[in-house]
């Protein structure tokens, strides 16, 4: 009973033909669902049961796009299992969440779930998954794709050259300066200021 409410309940944010086995997985591990509108600081988490007889749980954006928040959702489950078996023994994202994540999502890459774009990203992706999807910036540009139908004039940090000026959503500018990892060393124009910027970060490209 309890799957058939999952299945119905998380159809709507999930690609075509995920729903069935995340459902599956949900009532397994019996798991509270929590889908949040949107949160800027996180995609999803798991949250541990209070108590001896409390429930865990996970949440998720109701936001993301269905790749995303498939993507999103076997990650937390992944949480839920390892958590199921060794309790807090084990690292949140050491081996044993690996690989758990790795095997969880491999069902939907080998069921052809993902469209042939996001295929070699994510095979990518889960050689050494990382604690966030959004911190490979390979996949999280392949992901963001998908998010809406303008989503192809979407201009990241990562897009412009070392001295070009660019405006952040909150109407600050900044010269575009090296890259660090995945971020780069911005100075902001106002005050010359240095800050480090995701190469994610969206932003308006000025004159």
């Amino acid at each position: 009973m309890n799957e058939k409410i999952f299945r119905e309940g998380l159809q709507p944010y999930l690609p075509d033909n995920s729903a069935d086995i995340i459902a599956r997985w949900i009532d397994q591990l019996e798991l509270k669902v929590v889908l949040w509108k949107h949160r800027k600081t996180k995609l999803g988490d798991f949250r541990a049961p209070r108590g001896k007889v409390g429930y865990a749980s996970i949440s998720v954006n109701k936001s993301l796009n269905p790749y995303s928040f498939l993507i999103t959702i076997v990650h937390e489950i992944a949480h839920a299992a390892v958590y199921r078996t060794y309790g807090r023994s084990v690292k949140p994202h050491g081996d044993e969440w690996k690989k758990e994540y790795q095997s969880r999502l491999l069902v939907f890459l080998n069921n052809r779930i993902f469209p042939e774009d996001l295929e070699g990203e994510i095979a990518h992706h889960l050689i050494n998954p990382k604690a966030s999807s959004s911190a490979e910036v390979g996949l999280a540009k392949a992901l963001r794709k998908y998010d809406n139908e303008t989503s192809g004039s979407i201009i990241y940090v990562d897009d412009l050259s070392e001295g070009d000026r660019f405006m952040l959503s909150d109407g600050r500018i900044f010269i575009k300066g090296r890259k660090q990892r995945t971020r780069h060393q911005c100075v902001e124009e106002s005050t010359q200021r240095k800050f480090l910027i995701s190469g994610l970060a969206e932003v308006k490209r000025l004159d």
